[in-house]
């Protein structure tokens, strides 16, 4: 039998301010196919399992197109690739980016600043909204 992934504390303060500030259309994307706030929020997330949309019969390319997007934001990136901004750009709706901090206090916010701006910072958790 398999543990379940529990939510966190952290996570459940992100869901509840995720409640009172986004709309139910909003779409969050998530490092290592977390997806919590399918639940807590609850929320759509951009990528979330493969396993899931393989046994919903996803578009193959279509989940391969957003994993890459998903990998370059949690990547080393400076800044993102003109396929990437338009990728986000054509959902048309707010998307946000969870970073989390297993190891300690977040570092200062400095994820892709150009596009990102943060909305939202706990002890081990930050959400930035997308600027289109």
């Amino acid at each position: 039998m398999k543990t379940p992934v529990e939510v966190s504390a952290e996570e459940f303060l992100l869901a509840r301010w995720v409640r009172q500030h986004t709309e139910r259309t909003d779409v969050f994307i998530d490092e290592d196919s977390r997806v919590p706030l399918l639940v807590t929020g609850p929320r759509r997330y951009y990528f979330g399992r493969e396993s899931y949309a393989e046994q919903w019969g996803y578009d193959r390319l279509e989940m391969a197109r957003r994993r890459d997007v998903r990998d370059e934001l949690y990547g080393d990136a400076a800044t993102l690739a003109p396929a990437t901004t338009q990728a986000l750009v054509e959902l048309g709706t707010d998307i946000y980016m969870v970073e989390r901090s297993s190891t300690g206090p977040l570092p200062p916010p400095a994820r892709f600043p150009q596009n990102f701006e943060p909305v939202y910072t706990g002890d081990e958790i930050r959400l930035y909204r997308f600027n289109r």
